[in-house]
């Protein structure tokens, strides 16, 4: 067990890494792009041509990166809430390994949808205990640098487009932009779904664990230990 503990403390480390880098790395090479845009030898045309690639690639990327942060977060509060519960409780429970035990918990949350929803949807509201108070600052900035890109698409269209219906349908295509990323991020991955995520998952786990019965797969005394991979999230 002591060696599955220090793995899945490794990939909990691993999932914590560049959350805070990924998008300053971003919005730099957008900058960098729109700099090389504004320095073109392109027709102003051409010119608002490439910034719609390059906001829609920004906006791709940005869009990507912050549901591929929640996700980290809830596979680090599942793995948190499996050490808790397994490793660290006031007695050893049925123990099988993480890669079974995940898939375990697959299975539980499969035929118990509505349960682990209403699980977590308690857990949402009140004072939040866990450490992922500074997802919230993310979430905030990947909709300001939205805002910022469909802003800087804005600008170049009254400055580069006379008056009349191409620059409202540019203006319009930019408002689209940031609505529809703060509109689906606010609605699928809003900071309120990681509220104390895991005391959530460490009463699933409990149930996940009970549901087995009997302990079958408890390590004997003087057993030598499994080293199971930590991946499988």
């Amino acid at each position: 067990m002591a060696l599955e503990y220090e793995a899945l403390r490794a990939e909990l480390a691993t999932n914590r890494q560049f959350i805070f880098e990924r998008p300053v790395l971003i919005l730099g090479v957008s900058l960098a792009g729109l700099l090389g845009i504004e320095q073109s030898p392109a027709a102003p045309l051409e010119q608002l041509g490439l910034l719609f690639v390059v906001s829609l690639f920004f906006q791709s990327v940005l869009f990507f990166n912050l549901w591929f942060t929640l996700n980290r977060l809830r596979s680090s509060s599942r793995i948190l809430a499996y050490l808790v519960v397994v490793h660290e409780g006031p007695r050893r429970r049925s123990w099988r390994g993480w890669e079974t035990s995940l898939l375990d918990y697959r299975r539980w949350r499969l035929d118990h949808r509505e349960e682990a929803r209403k699980i977590e949807k308690n857990h949402l509201d009140g004072e939040q205990y866990d450490s992922r108070r500074y997802y919230g600052p993310i979430f905030s900035f990947h909709c300001v640098l939205s805002g910022l890109a469909s802003i800087a698409i804005a600008v170049l269209a009254i400055a580069r487009i006379p008056p009349g219906p191409v620059r409202l349908a540019v203006l319009g295509f930019a408002l689209l932009l940031v609505s529809a990323f703060v509109a689906i991020a606010g609605w699928q991955w809003q900071p309120r779904r990681v509220r104390n995520a895991i005391e959530a998952e460490v009463e699933i786990w409990k149930k996940v664990l009970a549901q087995r019965g009997r302990p079958k797969g408890l390590a004997r005394v003087g057993a030598p230990a499994q080293a199971p991979a930590a991946g499988g999230q």
